[in-house]
């Protein structure tokens, strides 16, 4: 099992669990997950009635991921991996425009296109033999059907969770 959360200091943050196997060979492992998430992010400045431009909403996703790693190192207590996460984003964002100087109006667009995400991590895991704090580094890029994203991520994402294997 695993339970992670990432908030990366520009207003952005989530949570997701995930159920998996794992299996060892001696030293090496092998890893499959899948899991669910729920978040939310803002693009903007901190003040939203100053009639800048910012984009914000909640976001719901669903992923697999696969895993690959050496255990046991270092007293037997510190595991390292190299991963590859992807899956859906079902975003629920609404942009909203730069006011109109003369009228003070803004218009809003609201962005709800399923996007797909691949997300290469890099895993450290240390604790016990059942329970590790997990440290997780992914690159993400996230895109939609046309080739873009309006959807608000960081591409750089840092996670810190717990993992217990049974």
């Amino acid at each position: 099992m695993q339970a992670a959360g990432v908030y990366d200091f520009s207003k952005t943050g989530f949570a997701q669990a995930a159920v998996g196997y794992y299996h060892p060979w001696e030293k090496f492992v092998v890893e499959g997950y899948l899991g669910a998430g729920t978040g939310y992010a803002y693009n903007g400045t901190e003040a939203k009635d100053d009639g800048e431009e910012y984009v914000e909403g909640s976001f719901n996703m669903c992923f697999g991921q696969v895993d690959l790693g050496w255990v046991s190192l270092l007293s037997g207590h510190f595991d390292v991996g190299l991963g590859l996460k992807g899956g859906f984003i079902f975003p629920n964002f609404t942009d909203y425009a730069q006011a109109d100087a003369q009228t003070g109006m803004r218009t809003t667009q609201r962005y709800t296109n399923t996007h797909t995400f691949v997300e290469p991590q890099l895993m450290l895991r240390a604790g016990g033999e059942h329970l590790k704090v997990v440290l997780r580094i992914g690159l993400t890029s996230v895109q939609n059907k046309d080739g873009e994203s309006q959807f608000v991520y960081s591409p750089i994402g840092v996670g810190l969770g717990m993992n217990y294997r049974f």
